[in-house]
């Protein structure tokens, strides 16, 4: 995962699918969530440093997580709902989790 630090806290984004994989397997066990890139800032614990970096950093973090959960569908684990939703950082690309059903 990559590592971002801020003062007093390490803070980490997955860099792979099956990272991504993994923390959509634990927040699963608790509820059931669409997911989108948002979720995963979420999930991570970096909501807030993602919501105050410049907009083409932000856009650039949320196209690469939004490419490791089509990695994911294309793989058979996610399913890409037909509408986009949002949690914060406008409309984007949702799924759901399949694994469960296996």
């Amino acid at each position: 995962m990559e590592t971002t630090k801020s003062p007093g806290t390490e803070t980490r984004l997955p860099d792979s699918a099956d990272q991504v994989l993994d923390i959509i397997a634990a927040a699963e066990q608790r509820r059931k969530f669409v997911w989108t890139a948002g979720r995963i800032v979420r999930e991570c614990g970096l909501w807030a440093k993602v919501g105050t970096m410049r907009f083409e950093d932000r856009k650039e973090v949320l196209m690469r997580l939004t490419s490791l959960l089509e990695e994911l569908a294309a793989r058979g684990v996610l399913r890409c709902r037909d509408e986009p939703h949002s949690i914060g950082f406008g409309y984007e690309e949702g799924f759901d989790y399949l694994y469960f059903q296996w």
